[in-house]
């Protein structure tokens, strides 16, 4: 017995110094900037996407590849599981989801034709899941705070200000070599001007509670730590060069939260592999092996991770692989290259009690 606890601890201080050199080896590449605060991170270059065609995917710039013919690509036995109907885990993008009175209720408050018949597509999934975590997890009123990152167009920042919440939305800066991509599919905001849905809020309202500031998501600012409630981001951390920027900005971004607040993301992810991906360029694919890796750490650092299913669903559109050009519906899982994808949402919670850990917090782990 005594052996096994003591092998139990060595297991601990071993994984806690292999966490700090990691740690360590990115400071050293990436050294804070002394006048900001925040991690200076290079741009990946940028990949040429002259033969890209924007028509193909009416979401967002992908991988620039239109014909998948001869590229088959195939999802995992070990994904290939009955999905799980709960709403407040981390999860994948499943077709089970529409049967559920969560996703139901969701969808009609936030889609007007979705009283016509489901329309099954993951990028609705995406906002109803994030929408319904910050209603069941009472994130979202008077005097609440919440913030996105790489705003769009999206309509949840008027659904949440017709709440009642004040919303800081950002989006890159207008500078940014990366813009036009996403200006060219309508998913660039430049003024808080572009985000109003009247059918959720006033202008007034709208007006006095949402405010825009331009933010890179490789760059956290330190001006608002603890500041929000909550904070979320629909399909943006595949987009900012690579999965391991992507892993450092769910870490970073966490300080804005105030204790007790949670981070809902959605990223991303591949069904085809646990090893080969995309792992740079304008959209990179997560795989599970990242999600546990980021798990992981986060509980090192001290956050809650709400459960972790890698349930990909059983459903008949679960087995359905959308191809370009991708349709307006039955495109829960998709191709991209040689790979079949879909979303996946995280959810984190910063402790009430939180108190931020330092190297000798960590060594005490022993």
């Amino acid at each position: 017995m005594y052996q096994k606890i003591l092998s139990g601890r060595w297991i601990i201080i071993l994984a806690t110094i292999v966490f700090f050199l990691f740690q360590y080896h990115f400071l050293l590449q990436h050294p804070r900037d002394s006048d900001s605060g925040v991690i200076k991170v290079e741009t990946p270059e940028k990949p040429d996407n002259s033969q890209a065609d924007s028509s193909t995917c009416p979401v967002c710039p992908v991988i620039p590849v239109t014909d998948v013919s001869g590229r088959k690509a195939k999802i995992l036995p070990i994904f290939k599981k009955k999905s799980n109907p709960n709403s407040l885990i981390s999860k994948l993008a499943n077709h089970g989801d529409w049967k559920t009175e969560w996703y139901q209720k969701t969808a009609k408050l936030l889609f007007d034709d979705e009283k016509k018949g489901p329309v099954h597509h993951r990028k609705r999934w995406e906002i109803a899941y994030i929408a319904n975590a910050v209603i069941e997890l009472g994130l979202c009123g008077e005097g609440k705070k919440g913030m996105v990152w790489a705003a769009g167009k999206e309509s949840l920042i008027s659904f949440f200000a017709g709440m009642g919440c004040s919303i800081l939305a950002s989006d890159m800066p207008p500078d940014n070599e990366g813009k036009d991509a996403w200006a060219d599919t309508h998913q660039f905001a430049s003024s808080k001007e572009d985000l109003f849905v009247s059918r959720f809020v006033n202008r007034t309202q709208f007006d006095k509670l949402v405010s825009y500031r331009n933010l890179d998501m490789n760059f956290v600012p330190i001006d608002l730590r603890e500041a929000f409630d909550f904070m979320w981001s629909t399909c943006s951390v595949e987009h900012v060069g690579t999965i391991f920027l992507g892993q450092r900005f769910i870490v970073d971004s966490l300080s804005l939260l105030k204790p007790g607040g949670y981070a809902i993301h959605t990223t991303e992810f591949t069904l085809s592999s646990v090893a080969s991906t995309v792992d740079s360029g304008i959209t990179v694919l997560w795989r599970k092996p990242d999600i546990e890796y980021l798990v992981k750490s986060l509980k090192v650092l001290g956050y809650e991770v709400l459960p972790v299913n890698f349930n990909a669903g059983t459903e008949p559109f679960d087995k359905k692989i959308d191809l370009p050009p991708y349709s307006d519906d039955q495109h829960i899982k998709l191709q991209i290259d040689r790979h079949v994808t879909t979303s996946f949402g995280i959810i984190i919670k910063k402790p009430s009690s939180w108190v931020e850990k330092g190297p000798k917090e960590y060594n005490k782990c022993s």
